[in-house]
């Protein structure tokens, strides 16, 4: 399985470096006082702290799907078979998100990116309450069915992330706005569910887990539903109108016309429709 990794990964290497081209990175650098103000609205506070919650839900499943079919088959002839049940799962998963992440763009142009993170809550809730009954009937073999839920979940659900984080950027901040965001879902979302996911499975066993984390997912889903009514996203002529006007202020011709108003006195007009600053 290594030697196979290892041989898929180099492939994907060597295509990647022969058909890839990376666009040239343009420093701004008034980055951090674009980005300040983002932090300051509840927007995107909320929006962060629900993205924490969508990383706590991918984690709880990525982080002890495997554990909660080792107990359910613990003791039955399903043991027997339990790693290519683990295999299976890895192989549902991956088939299920591909065609999603080709769809996104469609359904989030037609629903919207924030309504999709809707959407993302309410298929984590049927999923994983879904793996919770499961674990309390005792068939392993049937969360093979849970896991088709994960083309949603994580197929629309980052992506839905994604275009959102960008919808809500100012003009030059989106690569660290995207950090932002990947931190709140792979690294706080991630540990969050290790550690608490770790403590219910030590206490009450994994159907309880995912009892308590399909919970918190239902309860996310209205709640960012009131989230995206309360906040709507801005709409994309917004966007643009705003990435035109920065683009203006902060040119270097326009910088320099500024500084050439600021030292002269204030009766004399300067002409900023020349050299391309208009």
């Amino acid at each position: 399985a290594f030697l196979l990794l290892l041989l898929l990964g180099a492939v994907d290497f060597a295509v990647s470096a022969v058909t890839l081209t990376v666009p040239k990175y343009e420093e701004k650098p008034a980055v951090w006082r674009n980005v300040s103000p983002l932090l300051h609205e509840w927007r995107f506070v909320l929006f962060l702290f629900f993205v924490v919650i969508n990383g706590c839900l991918d984690g709880i499943v990525a982080n002890f799907i495997f554990v909660l079919q080792e107990e359910i088959a613990q003791g039955t002839p399903v043991m027997c078979h339990i790693k290519l049940l683990q295999g299976l799962t890895m192989v549902v998963q991956s088939a299920a998100e591909i065609p999603l992440m080709f769809l996104c763009d469609r359904l989030s142009k037609r629903f919207g990116a924030d309504r999709l993170t809707t959407i993302v809550f309410a298929a984590y809730s049927i999923r994983i309450l879904l793996l919770s009954l499961m674990g309390y009937l005792g068939n392993a073999w049937l969360t093979l069915l849970a896991e088709l839920l994960n083309g949603p979940c994580f197929g629309l659900g980052y992506t839905a992330i994604v275009l959102y984080a960008g919808q809500i950027s100012a003009p030059g901040t989106s690569a660290t706005v995207q950090s932002m965001v990947n931190i709140c879902y792979e690294a706080i979302g991630y540990a969050l569910s290790s550690f608490v996911g770790g403590f219910i499975i030590q206490k009450s066993g994994g159907a309880a887990n995912y009892l308590v984390f399909g919970i918190v997912a239902a309860v996310a889903c209205p709640l960012h539903y009131a989230f995206t009514r309360a906040f709507p996203a801005p709409l994309p002529s917004d966007t643009n109108q705003q990435s035109e006007e920065l683009a203006v202020t902060e040119s270097p011709k326009a910088v320099k016309m500024q500084e050439i108003q600021l030292m002269l006195p204030s009766n004399i007009p300067v002409d900023t429709t020349r050299n391309g600053t208009s």
